[in-house]
């Protein structure tokens, strides 16, 4: 297993005030994809599924680690649902086809997460720890869902 080093300490836009700041590791599954000019990499979260593009220098900058690899999914399931994603990369009229769909190991990526005191609670903000971009409803998802594990609870 790898884990992805991160290249960002702070977030490009981070919040004001916050009361604490951590980087968090998500797993991923993560796969080659042949076509006849180039290859993509894909990642497929191990606890949801959901697909991401990686960029092949940001796995230049991960080492090996040997750790915890909090999954739901197997790598067999992960394929099928990076399948569809990777034989149309750029559209099904684009010519462009798949050659191969490679399984290349398991990843853990570094997010940034903010905790932030609200009125009535609490909130999170998840931001990307390579590039520093904020993240999506389904990058927080999984964090909430990371934490929970952590804290013995179930999601």
């Amino acid at each position: 297993m790898r884990r992805i080093m991160p290249r960002r300490k702070e977030a490009k836009k981070p919040p004001k005030s916050y009361l604490k700041k951590e980087i968090l590791y998500l797993p991923f599954y993560l796969f080659k994809a042949s076509y006849s000019s180039s290859h993509i990499l894909f990642m497929v979260d191990a606890l949801r599924g959901k697909i991401s593009r990686l960029d092949e220098e940001v796995m230049e900058k991960g080492g090996d680690f040997q750790g915890n690899f909090p999954h739901r999914i197997s790598p067999e399931q992960a394929k099928q649902i990076v399948l569809s994603e990777a034989r149309f990369p750029a559209g099904i009229f684009s010519g462009i086809r798949l050659e191969s769909l490679e399984y290349q190991g398991k990843i853990l990526y570094p997010f940034l997460v903010y905790y932030l005191r609200k009125k009535s609670g609490y909130d999170i903000k998840v931001f990307d720890a390579v590039t520093g971009r904020g993240e999506n409803f389904f990058a927080r998802e999984l964090i909430i869902e990371v934490l929970m594990r952590k804290n013995g609870r179930t999601a």
